[in-house]
């Protein structure tokens, strides 16, 4: 039992920790991009 919670733990921490790194990525890409059009 207590196996499988830490794997599910460790899936939902995995999940959490790509959707954050996308998210980052996509905010850094519209930074950049704002940054082009003004300069």
């Amino acid at each position: 039992m207590a196996e499988t919670v830490l794997s599910m733990a460790r899936s939902l921490v995995g999940n959490a920790i790509t959707k954050a790194g996308e998210a980052a990525a996509a905010e850094i890409s519209l930074l950049i991009g704002v940054n082009k059009e003004i300069c």
